[in-house]
């Protein structure tokens, strides 16, 4: 990390290296990553072994249920995991594609799900909630998968 202080809020620097994932447990200063816990579900499902999130009950009064909205979408995934009243433990692995999985109206949820779709086919009912935050996700999200994948 390189830390830069600005007038209004400290920047970071973060360089990213391709590697394995591995469960990790996420239990403090929650607060600091409340709005990215959705992605990070999607990272626990391909890391090997057990992930954690504790002490983030204010997911649950976000725009939807969105420890409920996960752990309901990652079941219908085929992904072992389990809710807890101040967070989730996902066991990792891979997951099934060609699934139908909710917005829940909730672009953060929506936008974290769709992320599946860069390994596995996947249907996200209500997806347009991201038009909200983000109208131009879905459009550098199938720039990336093409690029990935060499089109």
């Amino acid at each position: 990390w390189d830390i830069t202080h600005s007038t209004f809020e400290d920047i970071g620097e973060v360089s990213v290296k391709s590697s394995k994932l591995c469960g990790i447990t996420l239990e403090k200063n929650i607060a600091w990553l409340i709005d990215e816990i959705p992605a990070l579900s999607i990272a626990f499902v391909f890391a090997k072994g057990k992930s954690e999130i504790s002490n983030a009950q204010e997911l649950r009064v976000k725009e939807s249920d969105r420890i409920c909205s996960i752990v309901k979408n990652l079941k219908i995934l085929g992904v072992d995991v389990i809710q807890k009243e101040d967070g989730f433990i996902v066991i990792g692995g891979d997951c099934l594609g060609h699934q139908v999985v909710e917005s829940f109206d909730d672009h953060r949820i929506a936008m974290s799900f769709a992320l599946i779709g860069v390994r596995r086919p996947i249907t996200i009912k209500g997806s347009e909630c991201v038009k909200i935050s983000f109208p131009s996700f879905f459009e550098i999200l199938k720039n990336f998968v093409e690029c990935k994948n060499g089109n």
